[in-house]
């Protein structure tokens, strides 16, 4: 009960989101539903990326619905690592929901979608160019 004596309302998380750092790459990987109330967390665990990385692997594999919130940060997030010299790559198997949402706004044409993560980790160290 909340101190107004009303019965606490339980939050689905709707995703959970996840990131990892090796060598110069970070990883973030999205299970479950992104849209507009959960996007800050997709935000928080990608936007603060050092400017000596390389690049940033977006994980949707398992993600199970995204929206145009998602569609949004993820060209900002494109458009903010392609000014400092880094790559995003987008897991997003074909046939995914997600691989076609991205194919129908146009956004595989412009960020290249991997079929999985070993493969979007090697196209960014083929792509960019250790940083000295």
């Amino acid at each position: 009960m909340s101190s107004t004596g009303q019965p606490k309302q339980q939050t689905a998380q709707l995703a959970r989101i996840a990131r990892s750092e090796a060598e110069g790459i970070r990883v973030v990987e999205v299970v479950g539903e992104l849209d507009i109330s959960n996007i800050g967390d997709l935000e928080a665990a990608a936007f603060d990326f050092s400017n000596d990385g390389l690049g940033i692997v977006l994980d949707l594999s398992a993600a199970s619905y995204i929206d145009s919130a998602t569609l949004r940060l993820l060209f900002k997030l494109h458009h903010g690592l392609q000014r400092r010299g880094q790559a995003l790559r987008v897991v997003c198997p074909p046939q995914s929901s997600a691989a076609r949402v991205l194919e129908l706004t146009g956004f595989s044409s412009i960020v290249a979608c991997e079929a999985d993560r070993r493969g979007a980790v090697a196209a960014i160290r083929r792509d960019v160019p250790l940083h000295e």
